[in-house]
């Protein structure tokens, strides 16, 4: 009988636990990896965000910090004499250096408060080519403002005009802003003299050693067109903007080409970011003043509310717009806010086709592995289940008499040891129930086993003395006549191999007629019929014919 596999529970229960690991722990890693590369989404679009602001509150510090610093040069250089803002004598190179090395200034100046002197140079924005002018007023002038060219050295030229109207220093709002903070100030956005172009002053004021105020630097600082370009180019996504606000909601620059002021009964103004040209910027700011207006109810715009880092999300033409906003402030009073607005799917899009790529990857390698994990998990299974089956075919063998059942299998592992304790184990039973067999057989010979059957008993072991029953039934002797005669003229052993064959004849007849030898008595035997008498006197007939 050769074995065969079967259908096994033990083999599909190691393939499924081998397969369902791999399966969970797979399927976790592919779920744990998604939700976390979201969070990672969401958290690198804050970081981009952030980025982003932070790049123009850069951009802004550094345009912003030139001015305080110019006017602190041009304040050092009062007190040495070398500035003459009181006679307009001398004054005018330093300046003009300045403003070539500094393009962002536009106007570099000093005010006194005695008679409201006024000296600065200024950059000329009207010509077709670079160039400088020299702007002064005093008593000797009647305060009106005068203009000369300047030499590409910054030497005063030629008188080239003289305007109208009187100028005052302590009247301008720079004179006033640095005299009452009594410190670095900064003004509001306004509309240059000169050019007409919004532009923002930065002032500090000049003390006396006895304390006494006795002049104002300011420089002009213009919202320029290369700002503007700054924000154009930044990587905001498609569609994505950035603008600067003040605390009003006034635009200061922002990234459209749309126009930042508005005329006013023939007044330029600032035009409100919430009437922006451009659709995204204004939907915006409606949603700042919405939140964070604290005079929403009184019609003037205050965003002073704002004082940290704001993240906030804007539903705009049926898609998520993510929006931050950044305080940018400085010591010198300015307050603005810095707003980047940036579709979230420009910025989420590519990173979640990268995340589900990699979730993809995952989920690939995952069925892979199961695949792998099945194949190992069969192997295993087959490697451990089939020596048990070949044993569990052997004992049932055994069990039905085939002692010569061995199980063929040559390892060195737990299964191989266990193999040969099997067939060792198979060997020895052999041998112990050929040792019953033969002692069954010997046993046999003084101690019918019919008797059990008497006495209703299926092993001698069963027995109890004094046990019996009572039985009617044939009895009858018979043995060789004339045997002792016999045996005189016979060698011993021709007398044994004599009443052997007698016996091995005889035994078989009684057997036949339903008896049993009770035992022999030297050339005789006893044997008995519990049927009828007449089945010993047939056997008698056959043993005589025989």
């Amino acid at each position: 009988m050769t074995f065969q596999a079967k259908p096994s529970p033990l083999r599909s229960l190691l393939i499924v636990l081998s397969m369902g690991q791999v399966i969970v722990t797979g399927g976790m890693v592919a779920f744990v990896s998604f939700q976390n590369g979201r969070t990672s989404v969401d958290a690198l679009a804050g970081q981009l965000r952030g980025e982003l602001t932070k790049r123009v509150h850069q951009e802004l510090k550094l345009y912003f910090e030139i001015p305080h610093k110019v006017n602190q040069l041009n304040a050092a250089a009062y007190r040495r004499g070398d500035l003459d803002v009181l006679k307009a004598t001398k004054g005018e190179v330093l300046l003009y250096e300045q403003l070539k090395l500094f393009p962002s200034i536009g106007f570099a100046y000093c005010g006194m408060p005695q008679n409201g002197e006024f000296f600065g140079v200024l950059r000329d924005v009207e010509g077709t080519s670079p160039s400088f002018q020299l702007s002064f007023s005093n008593p000797a002038t009647n305060s009106l403002r005068q203009y000369y060219r300047l030499s590409t050295d910054g030497d005063r030229q030629a008188f080239l005009y003289q305007r109208d109207d009187p100028f005052d220093s302590r009247q301008r709002p720079w004179f006033e802003a640095a005299k009452e903070a009594n410190g670095p100030a900064w003004t509001d956005v306004y509309f240059a003299f000169t050019s007409d172009l919004p532009n923002v002053t930065a002032s500090t004021p000049v003390y006396s050693r006895e304390g006494k105020l006795v002049a104002v630097c300011a420089t002009d600082v213009g919202l320029p067109q290369e700002f503007r370009d700054f924000l154009q180019h930044l990587e905001l996504g498609d569609g994505g903007k950035a603008f600067v606000i003040d605390r009003a909601g006034n635009l200061i620059a922002d990234s459209s080409d749309g126009s930042l002021m508005i005329e006013v009964d023939g007044k330029r103004e600032l035009r409100l970011s919430s009437e922006s040209t451009d659709s995204l910027i204004a939907a915006t700011s409606e949603k700042l003043i919405a939140q964070f207006d604290t005079n929403l109810s009184q019609g003037a715009i205050d965003l002073t509310s704002i004082n940290d880092v704001e993240q906030l999300t804007l539903p705009w033409n049926g898609e998520p717009y993510l929006v931050e906003v950044l305080p940018f402030q400085d010591e010198s009073g300015l307050d603005w806010l810095i707003v980047v607005v940036v579709p979230e799917n420009s910025f989420t899009n590519q990173v979640l086709a990268n995340i589900n790529l990699q979730t993809q990857q995952a989920i690939l390698l995952c069925s892979l592995a199961v695949f792998v994990s099945a194949a190992v998990g069969f192997w295993i299974a087959h490697s451990v289940t089939d020596p048990i089956l070949q044993m569990n075919d052997a004992s049932k063998q055994i069990a039905a008499g085939n002692w010569d059942k061995v199980v063929p299998l040559k390892r060195h592992d737990e299964i191989g040891e266990l193999a040969m304790s099997f067939n060792q184990m198979a060997r020895q039973l052999k041998q112990s129930f050929a040792n019953l067999e033969a002692q069954r057989n010997a046993f046999a010979r003084f101690f019918p086993p019919e008797y059990l059957d008497f006495l209703g008993k299926d092993d001698v072991t069963e027995l109890v003395l004094g046990e019996h029953v009572y039985k009617e039934m044939g009895v009858m002797f018979s043995d060789i006549r004339g045997f002792t005669a016999l045996a005189e003229s016979m060698t011993p052993q021709k007398s044994f191999d004599f009443v052997n064959t007698y016996l091995r004849n005889m035994s078989p007849e009684i057997r036949r007629h339903h008896g049993f030898v009770v035992k022999f008595l030297g050339d005789g035997l006893m044997a008995v019929f519990p049927d009828s008498a007449d089945d010993a006197m047939e056997a008698g007939l056959a043993k005589c014919r025989k």
